[in-house]
């Protein structure tokens, strides 16, 4: 749901590492769909430096890095409470061929939720 006066939005995150998973509520801002997708892009194209998802509120924060041969890692805290609650802490190993669907699916996210920037470029 958008809140109309800020950039505000609830959303379900969906957490699935090994063994663990989960889903929580949680309200995270558009702005941070954006510049964590134009950062995987820029991650695409070169395959080395980063991207982090980093929201006003830390519901969710994911810190991704490539080494420039191809190889991703992503290390991620979810949290029920951005101020005090439970985090789950993980790390995911990537491979730059997921990083077009990555990329899509943020481009879905922005689309719904009506950010005017402009869309990632998909080489």
């Amino acid at each position: 749901m958008r809140n109309r006066r800020s950039s505000a939005n609830t959303a379900t995150v969906k957490v699935s590492a090994g063994a663990f998973s989960g889903a929580y509520p949680a309200t995270l801002d558009s702005a941070a769909f954006v510049l964590f997708r134009d950062g995987l892009r820029k991650l695409h194209e070169t395959l080395s430096g980063s991207a982090a998802f980093c929201p006003i509120e830390p519901w969710l924060l994911i810190d991704i890095e490539g080494d420039g041969k191809g190889y991703i890692r992503a290390k991620c805290v979810a949290r029920d409470d951005p101020g005090w609650g439970n985090a789950l802490t993980f790390e995911l190993s990537l491979d730059q061929t997921e990083l077009p669907d990555i990329i899509r699916g943020l481009n879905a996210i922005c689309d719904v939720w009506n950010v005017a920037e402009p869309r990632a470029r998909l080489p």
